[in-house]
């Protein structure tokens, strides 16, 4: 999974649910826009700010993010 904190709030994206939605998914992290660009090859993902500039994410486990981070919001495919 790829997670990311700003402004207080934190979010993970589970790579699963990313292969479900598709290569790029738009969402919104502590009144920031992100994109989330998905590699199902790898698999891997990389989170980039409204200009496309990389951001700072964390790759981890599901366990040793939630350890840090247990009130995040976990990012699910419709």
């Amino acid at each position: 999974m790829l997670g990311w904190t700003h402004n207080g709030e934190s979010k993970a994206w589970p790579f699963p649910e990313l292969a479900d939605h598709g290569a790029v998914l738009e969402d919104r992290v502590g009144g920031k826009n992100v994109s989330i660009h998905y590699n199902p090859d790898v698999p891997s993902a990389e989170l980039r700010d409204e200009s496309g500039q990389l951001l700072p994410a964390t790759r981890a486990f599901w366990f040793a993010w939630y350890t840090f981070h247990p009130e995040t919001l976990i990012f699910e495919a419709d």
